[in-house]
């Protein structure tokens, strides 16, 4: 199975070698995104970690968030998500020190997404506990 991922960037009026030059973005960072050695294709093949829970139908692996935001951005610099969903791009923003904004109309997928947030820091053991706890405190 495969799912395409669309990419979208302004157009400007220069070369993408003004781009970087001027503004530090616009190429991509393919010397430190090998692929077994490799330089990528368009072809990626990834699947959720082991204990990577999946809570929205549209979500996308961690793993796979985390390499593209590595190919195309650096540290410190802004990921936006404007269909957030459970939160995945910005889970893989915040573990590459990136700074995320997402944004997700359903309230329910936004809760989700802020906790995944909040706890991205923790393993997947303390992150399940963390949810069984959350789903304890709701039942009362």
């Amino acid at each position: 199975m495969y799912e395409p991922i669309a990419w979208f960037f302004k157009p400007y009026d220069h070369t993408i070698t003004d781009n970087v030059l001027e503004n530090e973005v616009g190429a991509l960072n393919i010397d430190n995104n090998l692929v077994n050695g490799e330089r990528p294709s368009n072809i990626l093949d990834f699947w959720f970690d082991k204990g990577e829970k999946e809570y929205h139908e549209a979500q996308k692996p961690v793993s796979l968030l985390k390499f593209l935001i590595n190919l195309t951005t650096r540290e410190n610099q802004v990921v936006l998500d404007p269909f957030m969903g459970s939160g995945s791009t910005c889970v893989a923003a915040k573990l590459t020190n990136r700074k995320y904004i997402g944004m997700e109309l359903d309230e329910k997928y936004f809760d989700i997404a802020k906790m995944r947030v909040e706890g991205s820091n923790l393993t997947y053991e303390q992150k399940e506990k963390r949810a069984t706890q959350l789903a304890i405190f709701e039942k009362r």
